[in-house]
């Protein structure tokens, strides 16, 4: 390839991610990244001995939990420091068994 032609493809791959940006999906994951980047330290120092994950979900707009609990006062301890966070989106849990 030429510089010229790696241009085209770079410009490509910038247009596509502009269109992924505002698309519902898009969306969805940029407000889901913004709300959690003010405490993610936090919360990183609360899961990080844990089985747990925090994220967003492929098909739903909700802030998933999911992953395997050591206990119920984990998985609580977990609920209640997002909920005071404000999520943007109700909190689903999805564990796996």
């Amino acid at each position: 390839m030429n510089l010229y032609e790696d241009l085209i493809d770079e410009l490509n791959e910038i247009r596509d991610d502009l269109r992924w940006s505002n698309s519902k999906s898009g969306l969805y994951v940029i407000e889901l990244n913004k709300w959690v980047e003010s405490f993610y330290d936090d919360l990183n120092d609360l899961i990080q001995s844990s089985r747990l994950v925090v994220g967003g979900h492929a098909e739903k707009k909700v802030v998933l939990i999911t992953g395997r609990k050591s206990s119920q006062k984990e998985l609580n301890d977990l609920v209640e420091f997002l909920e005071s966070k404000r999520p943007p989106f109700p909190i689903y849990i999805e564990l796996l068994e």
